[in-house]
């Protein structure tokens, strides 16, 4: 997996309030120590983050990650390709209250490497960038994509209605104040 999605902030800002996510988080694959740092700023804590993409494969690390007993599994599954079926399956072992994966919209077709997950995890919440964000690499290659997050919960809700959510204008660092 290579560092080229680099994540802007204004995707984890809302990831954090729209998901409720306020500490116990597992990074599985965090190369640049950049989904961290913007959790960090948000005001998330305990994170638990990693940057070697040899334990994505090493189920030992997985195990000693759930008996850590962490809330939220986030990671970005855009580019990962040969890991995203570890990132999918132990992510769901882990999570004691839920998972958010970052990635195309087209995440959601049901391709052999995901059909079992969708199928057997409720989608709870979809969040939709508009604009699409730009992920850029180092140097000037850029790659703008319709991008979502993808929150599944572990908790089982009475409705198996997923909710759909539009992140308008989520690129600016400030939003206006209501109206009384």
């Amino acid at each position: 997996m290579t560092s080229f999605y680099n994540i802007p902030r204004g995707l984890i800002r809302t990831l954090v309030e729209e998901g409720d996510i306020k500490s116990n988080v597992l990074l599985p694959y965090d190369p640049m120590g950049v989904m961290t740092e913007f959790l960090e700023k948000e005001g998330v804590k305990n994170i638990v983050s990693n940057q070697n993409e040899e334990v994505l494969y090493d189920i030992s690390w997985w195990q000693d990650m759930r008996e850590k007993k962490l809330d939220w599994v986030i990671a970005t599954t855009m580019g990962s390709h040969e890991y995203t079926p570890y990132l999918l399956k132990y992510s769901s072992l882990v999570a004691t209250e839920g998972m958010a994966f970052l990635d195309r919209i087209s995440f959601l077709e049901p391709v052999k490497k995901r059909k079992e997950f969708l199928f057997d995890h409720h989608l709870q919440k979809l969040i939709v960038f508009s604009p699409r964000p730009k992920f850029s690499a180092i140097g000037n290659t850029r790659d703008s994509v319709t991008a979502a997050w993808f929150m599944f919960r572990r908790k089982q809700c009475n409705a198996k209605l997923t909710e759909l959510k539009f992140a308008l204008n989520w690129d600016k660092s400030q939003t206006l104040p209501s109206l009384a």
